[in-house]
């Protein structure tokens, strides 16, 4: 489960640093961990991560 984790995390990234040099028509946008939009900690050891992805076609 931790590699899952991690190879999220470094998907997410690396998709967001690509988008941002490259002016991509692909966006990350409603990031929530455990159900919160902006969460100030997380107790989890394997918290509930979810996006949306939005494209400009």
């Amino acid at each position: 489960m931790k590699f899952s984790l991690k190879y999220t995390l470094f998907t997410l990234i690396l998709i967001s640093v690509v988008s941002c040099q490259e002016q991509s028509a692909i966006k990350i946008e409603a990031l929530i961990v455990e159900y919160l939009n902006n969460p100030v900690g997380i107790d989890k050891t394997n918290p509930l991560l979810s996006w949306k992805f939005t494209a400009n076609i």
